[in-house]
Formats: C-alpha cells, structure tokens, sequence
C-alpha cells in the first residue's frame, strides 16, 4: 500500500506560534507580514474537514488514517504503522510542506514534521495517485511519500541516506510560548 500525505506537515502549529504575539513580533523582525500570508489562506477545521471529504470519497476506513496533530506528520505515521503492524519506507522531502513552517521552526530550532499539524493527515491506500489528482483539484496539497513493507521498520529514504523513524517525542515550542493558552489548543 501507498503512505499519502494529505495537508501540509506542522501548518496548523505554525498558525499557533506566528498567531503568539511575542512570536510574530520576532517573525515580523525577519521577514515581512505578507510572507505569512498563506497561513491564513484555510482555518485548521477548513483542512479538516476538506481532507476528511477526500478520505470518506475514496473510502478509506478510519483504521487506514491518521491525524497529523499532537506530535505532527511523524508521530501520524509512526502510529498508523503499528496499528496496522505494517513498516515502510518514505522519502521526508515528499512530505508536503510550506516555506513559512520552514522558516517558523527554523528559527525556534523546531521540526516541522513533529510539529503540531491539525488538518493534515496520513493514509494508507492502493489510489495515492487518484487521490492526489482529486486533492489537487480541491486545493490541498496531498503527496504519495511512500510504500509499506513488511517487518516493524519504518525507512526514511532520501537520495543515499537511509534512516528509522524513532518513536513519537512530546511536542516543543517556543520557550515564548509555554504555558500559554495557545500551545493547549
């Protein structure tokens, strides 16, 4: 089976820091505002609701997908993987992602694909290449970044490298940003 990423890696956490004040402050010192535009352009329940509508249209069952919240589009995969006791290998530079969460992370030492990303989501699917025509179509980003094997390991594979997967980590955030409302969502 295909691994599909539906949504964009860690964009819903990227909201949540540029949307603390004391972050977008920093943010705004670096780059102008209309570079930040685009993370406004859907609400995280708009990417919801939007990759939900393609994954009930093709019928993939729920056992089959995860959410890329807590822990992001790496902690997705992990979980999804061994529900399903399946491993995989992926390619990280196939997973869609915008140049305002590289930016963002980057500059508070973050990992866009363990960053929070309400919205987005992993499958598990034999029509990534239908399923990311419909989505496009739609306006969601949706990529196949992989395959399944059998066996527990989970493959990143970019160019020569070959790396695991390591088990979910609790989420960071900017040092601004802890104990406020916005990290609790």
């Amino acid at each position: 089976m295909e691994l599909v990423v539906l949504g964009c890696a860690g964009l819903s956490g990227s909201r949540m820091i540029y949307q603390a004040e004391d972050c977008r402050t920093a943010l705004l010192k670096r780059y102008p505002e209309r570079f930040f535009a685009g993370l406004s352009e859907r609400s995280e329940e708009q990417e919801r609701e939007a990759a939900l509508g393609l994954l009930e249209d093709f019928g993939i069952p729920e056992e089959h997908y995860r959410e890329a919240a807590e822990g992001g589009v790496f902690a997705a995969l992990w979980n999804l993987l061994r529900d399903n006791r399946l491993g995989a290998s992926f390619s990280q530079r196939s997973i869609p992602l915008r140049q305002q969460t590289v930016e963002i992370c980057e500059q508070y030492g973050l990992n866009p694909f363990r960053l929070y990303g309400g919205g987005c989501f992993v499958c598990l699917t034999a029509e990534g290449a239908r399923i990311s025509a419909a989505a496009e179509e739609k306006g969601v980003c949706c990529r196949v970044i992989g395959y399944t094997e059998k066996g527990p390991a989970i493959r990143r594979r970019d160019g020569e490298e070959t790396a695991y997967l390591r088990r979910p980590e609790p989420e960071r955030w900017p040092e601004e940003m802890q104990g406020k409302k916005e990290v609790r969502r």
